[in-house]
């Protein structure tokens, strides 16, 4: 990795964390985080406390460094219930930080948003080219800070690079990371503490899953990838669709086989209401450029149960 230091924001959060601990041996990791909470794997790297709001703050962040990696964000549910915060932390502070850079001469900019700006309900095949339909304050504000660092890319002001992730999943590097919300790592607690994993749907609805290590392999994969041969650098991070009981049965398989423990699987009838669409979700931009996904469900779930044991 040639010793670059990358600034991650959001860098003790649920993909922050876990992508400076993939990245530690082989870069200069500075950790840009508001917790002060950190897992002990991480406690030896560096660490700074981001001021959003402080020019001087956010220069003092960015010098010396060659890449930022930017996770720093409000999550989906923060958002809806702080539509003003939403734009303040996610696009607000997006445009900062990205002075902040140029002027420090930051060479990369990579942009973690989310595969949520393709509209609430996604249909057919959904690739970079796709129309985005920003739907509510979480995606809408991740839409115009997107804007921001194409804006400056093509501007020629820095490297910026857009990766709209699908549903990650994965365990956290510690067990107040806010990640407890999401389906996955929910039904994995719930299999812990109950006998039963509980859904609060029918379960028929199609979501694209990703591995966080995929993840972490992918972002690793763009901070050197050559990006002067996209005219728009937009890469969607994804992996596989499964329906919401598929992967639920899954988890209870896994359970079964690690644990030895037999889950009951309890689902809502489909009402007339909710929308099941099939759908891709395409990750050819950046398959272009050589990465391939390992998909290795199986084992991030077997690590996520492993994690919810040992932390609670």
């Amino acid at each position: 990795m040639n010793g670059k230091r990358v600034l991650i924001t959001g860098g003790n959060g649920y993909i922050g964390g876990r992508l400076a601990n993939f990245l530690k041996n082989d870069c200069d990791i500075v950790l840009g985080s508001r917790s002060s909470i950190r897992a002990p794997t991480l406690s030896h790297l560096k660490s700074l406390k981001i001021d959003w709001e402080s020019e001087q703050s956010l220069d003092k962040a960015c010098k010396g460094i060659d890449i930022i990696i930017h996770t720093a964000a409000m999550n989906s549910q923060e958002a809806c219930c702080d539509p003003t915060s939403a734009l303040l932390v996610n696009t607000v502070a997006t445009s900062r930080l990205l002075q902040a850079a140029k002027k420090n001469h930051v060479k990369r900019f990579i942009y973690l948003s989310t595969s949520h700006v393709y509209g609430k309900v996604l249909n057919g095949l959904i690739s970079e080219e796709s129309c985005p339909v920003a739907f509510d304050p979480y995606s809408s504000s991740h839409r115009a800070a997107e804007d921001l660092v194409l804006h400056e890319h093509l501007n020629n002001n820095i490297e910026g690079i857009v990766v709209r992730l699908s549903n990650a999943f994965g365990y956290p590097m510690h067990k107040n990371v806010k990640c407890w919300g999401l389906l996955i790592p929910d039904l994995c607690l719930q299999g812990v503490k109950s006998d039963s994993l509980k859904l609060k749907s029918s379960g028929m609805r199609l979501i694209n899953f990703v591995t966080i290590s995929d993840v972490v392999r992918a972002i690793q994969h763009l901070l050197f990838v050559p990006i002067d041969q996209f005219n728009i650098p937009i890469f969607n991070i994804g992996g596989k669709e499964t329906s919401v009981s598929s992967m639920t049965e899954l988890i209870a398989k896994r359970f079964l086989k690690l644990k030895d423990k037999p889950l009951s699987i309890l689902c809502n009838p489909r009402q007339e209401t909710e929308k099941i669409s099939d759908f891709i979700y395409s990750t050819r931009m950046i398959e272009s450029t050589g990465f391939s996904a390992l998909n290795n469900i199986n084992k991030e779930i077997d690590d996520l149960i492993n994690f919810c044991y040992e932390s609670f």
